[in-house]
């Protein structure tokens, strides 16, 4: 018995899956589904990429005009670079940590810059994304886009310990800590590039870029990153906190040991003098320390969002086919993703909503550069004032009486996480 063609089984825009042998391209990344024709059932799929069915025509244009944020983010890194070899140290105040984070968003936007300069062939057959064992560029662009954010986000870590344990630990940060800081970043980068290549790999989802690969990727990828953002975000905050415990702790030694009858003498004004001082000093916490707690914050809040939005849209291959029943009819029915895009709405993210996160991560990036820039190029050689303030944080050793120790407005030379 000669079966007829597939092409007929399947209701357009579907395409059977038995023509198609499962070999070459990521298989998993096929969106298909059984139907039933009488007594029958047939594997039909969208033909690739199937992105094309869920977002507008321009949607992969629109997200090639938020890549073009990485040709100025490369630039800035470009300009960063010049001021470290032209001005002297005292004026960049740079930082191997700093140079490690700079090279990790070089990395990064370099994913999208090499997409930009070619159009890949984002599929190895008519319903199969190409991955990155069967395409050259994948393989390339994500390579570049997973190393740079794991060397960011080590290094911000890196800079955020180091800052801990100088200001809780009161421990030196010196050349043993620069190599071993340098070699965890190297070491690490490298171990999840190679479980999130080998073990989890990329593909073709959306646009010219390939991203992680929804099958794994928790365990290789997202779990360990989101997980290294908190850790970031705990080290941030009982830094701060023992900064500000600090300061009020030595205010109450201080009244004691000037006012001895304090609890009888002139409450109101001591009180004021108090509020006043401790005003004063947290302060200049807040203002050594808003960008780093800023950055870290936002950096936090983004990678969660990005996540959140990146793992919702492939939520769309694993939901119940009863769910999607309606989309299916409406594409067979009409072929327009536009009319159809309301039946998923429950399902996946909105088209505007992926391109405003992706406009927003290279906004997040470019200003992240801006801020490095500024939070490390010093104008200290026009205006000499500056390199005479600073602000005196109390630090107390175990079992030694409080002593002052002054923390200067150089980030750079306390390992803040400022990149």
């Amino acid at each position: 018995m000669v079966h007829a063609p597939q092409e007929i089984a399947c209701p357009a825009p579907f395409v059977g899956e038995e023509k198609f042998p499962k070999m070459g391209g990521y298989i998993a990344g096929r969106w298909c589904r059984e139907f039933l024709f009488e007594s029958n059932s047939v594997s039909c799929c969208l033909p690739c990429p199937a992105a094309a069915f869920r977002f507008s025509k321009e949607f992969t244009k629109k997200l090639d005009l938020a890549s073009w944020c990485s040709a100025a983010i490369l630039f800035l890194f470009i300009l960063f670079a010049i001021t470290f070899v032209v001005l002297p140290p005292k004026v960049t105040h740079r930082h191997y940590l700093t140079s490690s984070a700079g090279f990790g968003f070089v990395i990064f936007s370099m994913a999208f810059i090499v997409s930009l300069s070619h159009s890949p062939e984002q599929c190895y057959d008519d319903i199969t994304p190409n991955d990155n064992y069967s395409d050259t560029m994948c393989a390339t662009t994500g390579i570049l886009l997973i190393l740079g954010i794991w060397i960011v986000a080590f290094t911000c870590f890196f800079r955020a310990l180091s800052f801990h344990l100088h200001v809780v630990w009161e421990r030196g940060i010196g050349r043993k800590f620069m190599f071993v800081s340098l070699a965890s970043i190297s070491l690490f980068s490298t171990v999840f590039i190679v479980l999130d290549i080998a073990v989890t790999g990329v593909s073709y989802q959306l646009g010219n870029v390939c991203y992680v690969n929804p099958s794994k990727s928790l365990g290789t990828f997202w779990v360990p990153l989101l997980t290294l953002a908190g850790l970031i975000i705990i080290l941030q905050s009982w830094t701060l906190i023992y900064c500000v415990r600090v300061v009020i702790h030595q205010i109450y030694k201080d009244r004691a040991k000037i006012f001895p009858g304090a609890p009888n003498s002139s409450p109101r004004q001591d009180g004021h003098h108090e509020l006043h001082d401790a005003f004063l000093r947290i302060k200049n916490i807040l203002g050594m320390q808003w960008r780093s707690i800023a950055i870290v914050l936002i950096a936090l809040l983004h990678v969660a969002l990005f996540s959140g939005v990146f793992l919702s849209v492939n939520k769309i291959y694993t939901s119940p086919t009863d769910k999607i029943i309606p989309w299916i009819n409406c594409l067979s029915k009409f072929g327009d993703e536009k009319i159809c895009s309301m039946y998923i709405a429950g399902l996946s993210p909105s088209e505007h909503l992926v391109v405003s996160v992706f406009f927003l991560f290279a906004y997040f990036n470019v200003k992240l550069d801006m801020w490095n820039m500024g939070n490390h190029f010093d104008l200290s050689f026009i205006h000499d004032s500056r390199l005479e303030a600073t602000s005196e944080i109390p630090i107390r050793k175990k079992g030694q009486e409080s002593k002052w120790f002054q923390l200067t407005n150089n980030h750079a030379a306390i390992g803040n996480c400022s990149i």
